[in-house]
């Protein structure tokens, strides 16, 4: 599995078709805040799952974990895009996009 985190935005890698992916970002659902799939191609790269993980320290307010889990599906390329926002209030409201490109092989 190959996991990535926001020091990674805007990389490429490269994975075999049955292989998975994990995406890890700083996330504060506290403030209405939360990251989403912008774009990708399902075809090529389907979601698994997501998962919040608490801060460590406890204190209220303070960033916890979002995780994505992917799987990729079969050959090609493809651009994961995310988005942190508040969804009520539209694209608007996005404050920090994430991407990440996968060359996906046999």
């Amino acid at each position: 599995m190959l996991v990535v985190q926001r020091a990674d935005d805007n990389r490429t890698a490269e994975l075999r078709v049955g292989e998975r992916l994990k995406v890890v970002l700083p996330e504060n659902p506290s403030t209405g805040y939360t990251w989403a799939i912008d774009e990708t191609d399902r075809r090529l790269l389907a979601l698994d799952g997501t998962a919040y993980d608490e801060p460590a320290d406890g204190f209220i307010g303070a960033r916890g974990r979002r995780t994505f889990t992917f799987s990729t599906r079969q050959p090609g390329e493809v651009t994961l895009k995310l988005k942190y926002w508040r969804f009520w209030d539209g694209d608007g409201s996005t404050t920090e996009r994430y991407a990440f490109a996968l060359k996906i092989i046999p």
